[in-house]
């Protein structure tokens, strides 16, 4: 009898963050056991990651991936929101990372002070994790204080090495990362429903199809759904069991990141849209020439109409 493991994300108020560890979970099941026998469950809050296969073979795969992928800075420098000690505190260093916490579900209780937000015991831990939690920094003017380019956390929080580690795979294999004018956008599929291994490894296979992108206009923030699923018309099929997870970041004068906006979108409307080849040819057109303010009113139209 084939042996089933289930994994659990540690819930911890981040919906970014859930689907990291979701998606690098996922991404240390497939390299153990193929796509087929991987499935993401969401759940309330956080997710159930659910493998055929042994969970010793899975931990051996995760220190694998950790040694191949993330042994140099090279990984965290390329995520927005990650620098200078933050990278240093990431990469992985000459010892063994187990998924054995993730095996259990930890109470879904407030944090206390001293404890990580993923709740896990661990003498490692990790700080500053802008670039993997969106929502741990300041909006550039909140609360009427400028801290452009401080970076500053609004709730400085910690995260087991372990959380980050996985976070990074799943930054990695599964957010889209392009740039718009002088700042960097990820985006995040999330999933809304189970979702299985094929459709996880399609996810993994089309997301460098932006990586690097960069679109010179300072678009409003409202767009960028638009423009960015129309220039992946290809992939929107695989793309109706997820909403989109949105985060803008912006570092003024390369002295470290904040956040200029975030948002959880459904896209169900957007993906109806742009089932016809005429309206991605027509967004397209519309880029091209600048056209923003025609642009805003079609957005509006596309969120007032219903598939």
């Amino acid at each position: 009898m084939n042996e089933k493991t289930i994994f659990y994300t540690p819930a911890t108020g981040y919906p970014d963050l859930e689907a990291k560890i979701a998606y690098g979970l996922a991404r240390v099941g497939i390299e153990a056991f193929e796509s087929e026998k991987v499935l993401i469950k969401p759940l309330s809050g956080y997710y159930a990651v659910k493998i055929d296969g042994n969970r010793d073979k899975l931990n051996k795969a995760f220190n694998f991936l950790c040694k191949r992928i993330l042994r140099s800075g090279y990984i965290f420098s390329s995520t927005p929101g990650i620098k200078g000690k933050a990278i240093k505190a990431l990469v992985v260093k000459e010892k063994e990372y187990t998924l054995e916490q993730y095996v259990s579900l930890k109470s879904l209780l407030e944090n206390k002070k001293s404890e990580a937000i993923c709740r896990h015991e661990s003498k490692e831990l990790v700080g500053a994790i802008l670039g993997l939690a969106a929502e741990t920094s300041y909006h550039r003017s909140r609360n009427k204080i400028d801290i452009q380019g401080t970076g500053r956390p609004t709730n400085p929080k910690r995260l087991c090495k372990s959380c980050a580690l996985l976070a990074t795979l799943g930054t990695w294999y599964a957010s889209f990362i392009f740039n718009i004018a002088k700042k960097e956008v990820m985006v995040i599929p999330t999933p809304k429903n189970e979702i299985r291994g094929e459709d996880i490894e399609k996810i993994f296979s089309i997301q460098h199809m932006l990586r690097k992108e960069y679109i010179k206009s300072d678009i409003p923030s409202n767009l960028i759904p638009l423009i960015f699923l129309s220039e992946i018309p290809s992939a929107t099929s695989i793309l109706w069991n997820f909403d989109l997870f949105v985060a803008l970041y912006f570092s003024p004068g390369n002295r470290g990141y904040h956040i200029e906006n975030i948002s959880l979108i459904p896209i169900e409307n957007y993906l109806g849209f742009l089932e016809d080849p005429y309206n991605v040819a027509t967004v397209d057109e519309m880029k091209v020439r600048g056209a923003f303010k025609a642009l805003q009113e079609l957005n509006k139209i596309i969120g007032c109409v219903s598939r």
